[in-house]
C-alpha cells in the first residue's frame, strides 16, 4: 500500500426497511486481483467468496494509510496461502476532484522510475476458473481446481494449477502472444490502415509520440 493511484466507487442501496442501507466496494480495474462482483463493505473479517478469488476486508485500526475509519482490501495468495494487502480506502472521506485530475496525471503521463505505471508492461486476462498474466517478460497462467469454503473465520484453501510461467524472450514471441492469447493486436498502424512489423523500440516510440506529440 503506497501512493494514492487508485480510484474505487461506494455504491449505496437502500434496503426499503427502517432506512437501512447496503454498502459495496465496486472495483472492476486493480489488475490481476480485481473483484469481479461487488463486496458489502460492512462484512468486516469475513472472507468472501468472488470467484475465482477470494477478498476480504479488515480495518485499519491505526489509521496508518488514512483517517480513523479507512478499510484495507486483502486478496487470498494462494502461492504463499496467506492474504495480502491490496489497497486502503476509506468509505466516507471525500475524494476532490483536483485530486483525482492530479493523481490521474502522474500515473499516465510521469515517466520516472519511481512510477510504477509507466515503467511497467502489463495485461491480463480474467475467465472462469483463472487468469492469464503477462508481466512485463514473464507470462503466467493459472487455474483454481477446487472450491472455496468458508466456514466462520475458517477459510479452506483452494488449489491452484499453473498452466504455463515462462519467460518471453524475444519481440516476436512477446506480440505474438499478446495477439493469440490476449487478443490484442498491436502490428496494425491506423494512421497508415496498415499491419506493419513490430519490435518493442518500435511500440515504444509510438506510444511516446502519440502521447506527447
Amino acid at each position: 500500500i503506497g501512493d494514492k493511484t487508485h480510484l474505487v466507487s461506494i455504491v449505496t442501496f437502500d434496503e426499503g426497511t427502517n432506512d437501512e442501507k447496503a454498502e459495496y466496494l465496486v472495483d472492476i480495474g486493480f489488475g490481476a486481483t480485481t473483484p469481479h462482483k461487488p463486496i458489502n463493505i460492512n462484512c468486516i473479517d469475513v472472507p468472501t467468496e468472488n470467484h475465482p478469488d477470494v477478498f476480504r476486508l479488515v480495518q485499519d485500526k491505526q489509521a496508518t494509510y488514512l483517517a480513523p475509519g479507512g478499510l484495507i482490501l486483502q486478496y487470498f495468495d494462494p502461492k504463499p496461502s496467506c492474504f495480502r494487502n491490496g489497497y486502503v480506502f476509506h468509505p466516507t472521506q471525500p475524494v476532490l476532484k483536483s485530486d483525482v485530475i492530479s493523481n490521474n496525471f502522474y500515473v499516465s503521463q510521469f515517466l520516472g522510475e519511481s512510477n510504477w505505471f509507466t515503467q511497467t508492461r502489463l495485461i491480463v486476462l480474467h475467465g472462469k476458473d483463472g487468469r492469464a498474466m503477462l508481466h512485463n517478460d514473464s507470462l503466467r497462467v493459472i487455474r483454481r481446481k477446487s472450491p472455496v469454503r468458508v466456514d466462520g473465520d475458517k477459510l479452506e484453501v483452494p488449489y491452484w494449477t499453473c498452466d504455463t510461467d515462462k519467460v518471453i524472450e524475444t519481440d516476436e514471441d512477446y506480440f505474438d502472444t499478446l495477439s493469440e492469447l490476449f487478443h490484442t493486436d498491436l502490428s496494425w498502424d491506423n494512421e497508415s490502415d496498415k499491419r506493419q512489423v513490430i519490435t518493442m523500440k518500435s511500440f515504444t516510440s509510438r506510444v511516446l509520440e502519440s502521447r506527447y506529440k
